[in-house]
């Protein structure tokens, strides 16, 4: 499936981002995702659904779709709104915050979502936490002085209710990401002890993307 099938992540008209992850540990993983954008084919879509992608992990056990979703008020911005969609199943809602591009002239080949729980719901010191990784003030500075090779783009959302921060990140490849920051995918059953409490990294390769036909 081609990097085509990813979501263009910073289109000007959503105003809200639902994902939903799903495991399918026992399953054919590309039969359950095809089995996903069929269902998005056989159906009329919810009004303000602009688009729907499904992605797969490296390990086959997680599928995750990411749904971007316009403001829900005619003319308005959303700014000042933080009432969610209404997804036809129940997902974690999220608005993009802050993005950092370093290079999208090579292809994306693999999406890596880092989705961090801060243990309180606050969107103010989720913003903060995420302003805190931009600027390198905190604890949370990653210590990198260049760009990460095969880092395409970084893209953080803070949930509705300000408990999570999702990092969707672009890489070059599930490889480029693992040598540059090696470390066990979350829904892998052998590392579920490895890894920092709270944080839950997973590598994704795209599968199929639909937009509004409307």
């Amino acid at each position: 499936m081609p990097a085509s099938a990813l979501p263009n992540v910073t289109r000007p008209d959503s105003w809200t981002v639902v994902v939903r992850e799903r495991d399918v540990r026992g399953e054919d993983t590309t039969r359950a995702a095809d089995a996903v954008v069929a269902e998005w084919d056989a159906h009329d879509w919810p009004a303000g659904l602009l688009s729907r992608a499904c992605l797969r992990s490296v390990t086959g056990n997680t599928l995750l779709e990411y749904e971007q979703w316009a403001d829900p008020r005619p003319g308005g911005t959303g700014a000042e709104d933080t009432r969610p969609p209404e997804p036809a199943r129940a997902g974690t809602a999220y608005q993009l915050y802050r993005s950092s591009v370093t290079d999208l002239r090579e292809p994306t080949g693999c999406a890596v979502t880092v989705v961090v729980d801060l243990g309180q719901a606050d969107p103010a010191a989720a913003r903060k936490w995420v302003d805190e990784m931009f600027d390198g003030a905190s604890e949370h500075e990653t210590g990198h002085d260049a760009p990460l090779p095969g880092l395409l783009a970084a893209h953080f959302h803070v949930s509705l209710d300000g408990s999570r921060v999702l990092n969707y990140a672009e890489w070059t490849s599930p490889e480029a990401h693992r040598s540059a920051i090696p470390g066990p995918e979350a829904d892998d059953p052998l590392a579920a002890d490895v890894g920092r409490p709270g944080v839950r990294v997973i590598r994704f390769l795209p599968h199929g993307l639909r937009e509004s036909r409307a």
